[in-house]
């Protein structure tokens, strides 16, 4: 059943890789607590650490993030997703699933941006930016990339209306592919 918007604030579907520990999903979840007057968040995580904070939000150990809703997506490598052909069946359905969550959940909500939070721009957010035209595509993307990593992931900004980068302490010493990009906005730190 679809949300109804809050019209003093603006929809938004913050989404998270699924990562190898919780950097991503606490840097959306500190973009929701920042803008708690301004946005009406959905958080989209494919995060296997979903629940935790979930379960914080609803014991109240998160104070402010009330209006939070949380969404879990299994990722492409969900271990419950079985092995062999099995395995292999899913990876090939996973973009084109993950496109018709995403797409589901930005008009169940009327999500006006949905921000990314991770290495990779799957090709199935990129399907999902394609069918929802209307809606705004951010891509926050980590800075200190090493040498050789990450082309063809890096090559995807383009299908972003913005690239934001957060700021990290060691930026001075970054001389990855990143490092003198000017078509990314660059921000403080982003810290729970």
């Amino acid at each position: 059943m679809p949300v109804a918007p809050d019209p003093s604030r603006v929809p938004v579907v913050l989404a998270t890789s699924n990562g190898v520990g919780m950097g991503h999903l606490t840097r959306q979840l500190s973009v929701a607590l920042a803008g708690a007057d301004a946005l009406d968040v959905t958080l989209l995580s494919l995060s296997g650490a979903l629940p935790t904070v979930a379960r914080a939000v609803a014991d109240g150990r998160l104070p402010g993030a009330e209006h939070v809703r949380v969404e879990h997506c299994p990722s492409r490598t969900s271990p419950w997703q079985g092995a062999g052909a099995a395995k292999v069946a899913w990876r090939t359905a996973w973009d084109p699933y993950f496109a018709d969550r995403l797409v589901a959940l930005a008009a169940e909500t009327g999500a006006r941006v949905v921000a990314f939070d991770g290495v990779v721009p799957y090709a199935g957010l990129l399907a999902a930016r394609r069918r929802l035209p209307g809606t705004a595509f951010v891509w926050v993307r980590r800075g200190m990339w090493r040498q050789g990593v990450g082309a063809p992931w890096l090559a995807r900004a383009d299908a972003f209306d913005l690239v934001v980068e957060p700021g990290d302490l060691g930026a001075a010493a970054d001389t990855g592919p990143t490092a003198g990009d000017t078509g990314a906005l660059r921000t403080a730190p982003v810290s729970l």
